[in-house]
């Protein structure tokens, strides 16, 4: 992330970023482009492509997260949360 970064922020900046790769879940973008579609928040910038060359990582959901949706607390309405819940305790 920082390579891609460099000549664009100071070293004093680049210093604070965090070494390892950030990580973002690919579900975190389908919360985002359906509250998009409900009107909020209004973002003209294609957030993929825009993760993608900041250097931020995609976490994928594989069957393994899937699997632990059972497992997540009922407490939590949002279906799309829950899933969140469960690639956060198998990582």
């Amino acid at each position: 992330m920082k390579e891609g970064l460099r000549g664009k922020l100071g070293d004093t900046n680049l210093s604070l970023l965090p070494s390892q790769p950030i990580w973002l879940s690919s579900v975190s973008l389908w919360k985002t482009a359906i509250k998009q579609q409900l009107g909020k928040p209004r973002i003209d910038a294609d957030l993929s492509k825009a993760l993608r060359t900041s250097g931020v990582a995609e976490l994928k959901l594989p069957w393994e997260h899937v699997s632990r949706y059972p497992d997540a607390d009922r407490a939590n309405r949002d279906p799309l949360d829950r899933v969140l819940v469960g690639q956060a305790s198998s990582e």
